[in-house]
C-alpha cells in the first residue's frame, strides 16, 4: 500500500474525481446518499500502484451510473407552463388526476393569472393578455429572455421558443 498526494495521481484519475466531486449534492452526500467521491479519493491515493488502473475503471463506471441516474429537477414553473399549453379544455379535476401532479386549486390559479377560465383553461373572450401576448408586449419593450421569463412566470426556453413563433409569424 503506497500513500501518495492528490498530484500524484494520473490526469484521468485526477479528472474523474473532479467529475463525481460535481455530482455531490448540496449536503456533500452523493447520488446514492454516500460520500462518493471522497470514497474514490481515499482509495485512489493509498492504493498500489498496480491496482490504481482498475480503481479508475471502477470510478469511471460508477460516474457513468450516476450520470443516468440523474433525473432533471421539475420546476413548478415547467409544470405550470405544461398544464396551460396542454391542458386547455379539461377541469382542474381531471389535470389533478394526471400526471401534472398539480392540485385543482393550483391549476385555477394558474388559470386565472394566465387570463384564462379557471375550469376549462381556455383564453377569456375579449380578454387580450395571453402569455404569448405579454411575452411579445415585453419584447417589444426590448427586455431579454429571462427578465420576460420572470415576470410572465413561465421557463426562458418557453418564452423564447414563443418569440421564434412570433417572429416567423411575422416573416
Amino acid at each position: 500500500m503506497s500513500v501518495r498526494v492528490l498530484g500524484d495521481l494520473p490526469q484521468h484519475a485526477r479528472q474523474v474525481l473532479a467529475e463525481l466531486e460535481t455530482l455531490l449534492d448540496d449536503d456533500g452526500l452523493g447520488i446514492r446518499g454516500e460520500p462518493e467521491f471522497l470514497r474514490y479519493r481515499r482509495l485512489m491515493l493509498t492504493c498500489d500502484n498496480g491496482d490504481l488502473p482498475a480503481l479508475v475503471e471502477q470510478a469511471v463506471r460508477e460516474l457513468r451510473s450516476c450520470r443516468r441516474r440523474e433525473s432533471p429537477a421539475v420546476d413548478r414553473y415547467d409544470v405550470r407552463a405544461v398544464v396551460l399549453r396542454e391542458c386547455a379544455g379539461w377541469s382542474p379535476t381531471d389535470v389533478e388526476r394526471s400526471s401534472h401532479k398539480s392540485s385543482a386549486r393550483t391549476v385555477r390559479k394558474w388559470r386565472t393569472d394566465d387570463g384564462r377560465n379557471p375550469e376549462t383553461g381556455r383564453p377569456l373572450p375579449g380578454r387580450g393578455d395571453t402569455a404569448a401576448e405579454k411575452v411579445a408586449a415585453l419584447a417589444d419593450q426590448g427586455l431579454p429572455v429571462r427578465s420576460i421569463a420572470l415576470r410572465v412566470g413561465l421557463p426562458k426556453s418557453t418564452v423564447h421558443d414563443m418569440l421564434v413563433a412570433q417572429q416567423r409569424a411575422r416573416e
